[in-house]
């Protein structure tokens, strides 16, 4: 009866970890290059302080240059 409940664990074991490490893998495939053509085709993915601009045909997150009012 011990061997038995002891297959049951590592079963479920290796299953969690399969599940994980499937859903990782879904979420890195996910994470590719957005494509633009200009700015207003990137979508809004980035937090302030930082803007999204169109560069080389690739959206990247640039960091915004505040003005000093005097």
């Amino acid at each position: 009866m011990q061997k038995k409940k002891k297959n049951m664990a590592e079963i479920s074991k290796f299953f969690y970890a399969f599940i994980i490490f499937i859903s990782l893998i879904l979420d890195v495939t996910n994470a590719g290059p957005i494509f633009c053509y200009n700015d207003d085709d990137c979508p809004h993915i980035c937090s302030h302080p930082r803007v999204q601009k169109c560069r080389m045909f690739l959206c990247h997150c640039e960091e915004v240059e505040e003005k000093d009012e005097k």
